[in-house]
Parts: structure tokens; sequence; C-alpha cells
């Protein structure tokens, strides 16, 4: 057998013809999120520095696309981690270094050049409210409106454009003065809705728990980083939903016990029992109050949909019912303007009309390897090499 025969030929296992017409590299890098330095191989270099901020020492590059014109602005550091001697910590026996980059789309070249002061802008505002939160007094400093502030300053600036949204979108959910509260109050909600769970009927325990829901509401309304995706199950708790801990343990082993079952069968009529004791608390609890916010429902009802595994047993259409319910409610808040940036699981896709995740992922998975199959050809590279 020749040398490196099975190495010869790559399959396409995701086709490129859904991908649309591709100019150039830039055409296969997402938009909507950075990417790393190492993907603009195909660009030419206009211009580097260096920067300082926050004790860092950053390298910054301007970059064009000889194709296409687009400017991108990059900016990467590189961080070293030394490993000790066991016998004497002071002697060095190896090091990792880690390189760690990012880079966006600009409009254009005056837009690159002012993305670095831009950046030393933000970098000065996030370690200002990094700072803040070190000296936190978690006994009630919390809800300080200085940290809000701060919290406020840098939200701004990651909204400037959308090259500063990208690089801004991981700080932007670091701190949230909100998140900060909800987990000093967590033992209080446990500890509340366990007794509600075991006595539905406790006025005095529900108007304890209202009490913490309402805190938390009102840091969520003043929080300028949070929005629907942060509320807490707890949060939007209702007595409706009592016995969904327990249910949520039962039912798992229901979907065991009842896969390969026979409809009809006791397995499945247990399933059954359960599935539809969760649905009709669920459509107890969603109409008992109204939800702070659309995009609190939206996620909520999400997240419940994800949990819900319908067709277990073949033949059980009833199984679906619950999440056609669900999904309808979700399709509704989506019609009326939420518009979540992300993929769900494809029985909610095709029910919701969101995107799907796993096409979502394929197209991504093409994207990819087209973009090293071109790279690979610019080279002279075979396919299949470790090169």
């Amino acid at each position: 057998m020749t040398e490196g025969y099975r190495r010869r030929f790559v399959r396409n296992y995701f086709p490129t013809d859904d991908l649309g017409p591709v100019n150039c590299d830039c055409d296969l890098l997402p938009r909507l999120y950075a990417c790393a330095l190492e993907d603009l191989e195909h660009t030419e270099l206009l211009a580097e520095h260096e920067m300082t901020a926050a004790g860092l020492v950053i390298a910054v590059e301007i970059r064009r696309c000889p194709q296409c014109q687009q400017y991108w602005w990059a900016h990467w550091q590189s961080r070293t981690d030394y490993t000790y001697s066991r016998e004497d910590e002071t002697r060095i026996v190896g090091s990792t270094t880690t390189r760690i980059s990012s880079a966006v789309r600009c409009d254009d070249r005056a837009h690159a050049d002012a993305l670095g002061a831009w950046y030393l802008e933000y970098l000065s505002a996030q370690a200002a409210r990094d700072r803040y939160v070190r000296q936190i007094d978690y006994c009630g400093a919390v809800e300080s409106a200085t940290l809000t502030e701060l919290v406020a300053e840098c939200i701004s600036l990651g909204t400037q454009s959308a090259a500063a949204e990208q690089l801004t979108r991981s700080g932007r959910s670091a701190v949230k003065p909100s998140n900060l509260l909800r987990q000093q109050l967590a033992a209080d909600f446990e500890t509340l809705i366990a007794r509600i769970e075991e006595q539905p009927r406790n006025a005095q325990t529900w108007s304890q728990l209202q009490a913490l829901q309402a805190r938390c509401r009102l840091a969520r309304e003043r929080d300028p980083a949070a929005d629907g995706s942060d509320w807490t199950p707890e949060e939007v708790w209702t007595p409706h939903l009592a016995g969904m801990r327990r249910w949520t343990t039962e039912i798992w082993r229901a979907r065991q016990a009842a896969k390969g079952a026979r409809l009809g069968s006791p397995a499945h009529l247990a399933l059954r029992r359960i599935e539809d004791d969760i649905a009709f608390a669920w459509m107890q609890h969603a109409g008992v109050r109204p939800w702070p916010t659309r995009e609190v429902e939206f996620y909520n009802l999400l997240r419940h949909a994800e949990s819900l595994v319908p067709g277990i047993v073949m033949g059980d259409v009833e199984s679906f019912a619950h999440l056609d319910w669900v999904c309808r409610r979700i399709k509704a808040l989506v019609d009326a303007g939420v518009t979540p940036r992300l993929s769900v699981a494809p029985l909610i896709a095709e029910r919701t009309g969101l995107p799907d995740a796993h096409v979502e992922q394929k197209k991504a998975i093409a994207r990819r390897g087209l973009l090293d199959r071109r790279r690979r050809e610019r080279a002279h590279i075979p396919q299949g090499s470790n090169h």
C-alpha cells in the first residue's frame, strides 16, 4: 500500500452549497462574534503597536483583506504560567505560554484607528468595576448605586458599535449586581420553597417568598447588565410548582423504565401520569400572574421546553401535547418582538421558527472546513497531512 494512502481523500460530510457566495476568507469568518487573530492569515498587516492598560501589555494590529478590502482590528496578549519544583519552590522546571486574541470587523481605517483608544477606555472602566467588586461587603453592598453606575459605564461603552459589542460580550456577563444579590439570597430561596413544598397552603411562607422575589425583581430592573435569561426559576416560582423537584427525579426514572415499553403498558402509564402532572402544574403556573417581562417568560418557557422529552414510547402522541402548548407560547413571544440570539433543539425549532441548533452547527462546521480547505490549497498542502 502506498504511504499516506489512507489520508489521500477527505469526505465533505457537511456540504457547503448552502453557505452562499464565498469571495474570500472573510465571508467564512463569524459576523456576530469576534474571531481569533490566527484566523486573519489571509489579510495584510497595516499597522501594529503596543498599549498598556490595567497593568497589561496588549499588542494591537490593524489588518485589511486584499480581496474585499475589509478592515480588521485585533488585539492579543501572552501569559506565561510557570511550574515550580516540589523540592525547591523557587526553582522553575517548566512553563506554559498561552496567547489570547480577538479580532473584529471595522467599517473603515478611521474606525480601526479609533478602536484602540476606545478599548483603553473600556479596559479602564472594567478595571474600576472589578476593583469595586473586590471591595464589596456582601451584607448589602451588592445593591450599591456605585456598583450599578460602574457596570452601566461598561455597558454603555460596549454599545457604541458592532465591533465594541463583540469585544465586550464576554465582559458584559462578568459582573451583574442582580446576580450577586441572587447568590446572597440563594439559601433563603431554598428554605422557603422547601417549606412551601411541604405545606403548599402556608400563606405566611408564601408571603415571605414573594418579598424575596420582589427584592430580586427590583434589582434586576435596576441592573443595566441584566436580561431575561438571568432570571432563575426561583424568582418566578409559585406554589403551583410545588411538586416539580420531586417530579423531576421521578420522571427521569420513569423515562428509563419506559424505553422500549409498549403503548398502554404499566411503565408507559406511569410516565404518562408524571408528564400530565407536570403539564398541568406549568399551565396553572403560567396563568396565575403576569410574568415580569416577555423576555423573562421566553427564557423560562424555553428552559422548560428543553426539559421535556416526548416520544419515549413509540406511538404516544399525547406526550407531544404539552411541548406543543409551550412552543406555541414561545412562538407568540417571538412574533411579538422577543429576538434572542440563540439556536434551539430541532423539536423546538420546528414548532417555534427559532434557528435549529443542529443546522447552525453543521453550517459552522462547513464554513470552518471550507476555510481550512481553501488555505491548504493556497499553501499547496496535501489534504490529510498533519501540517
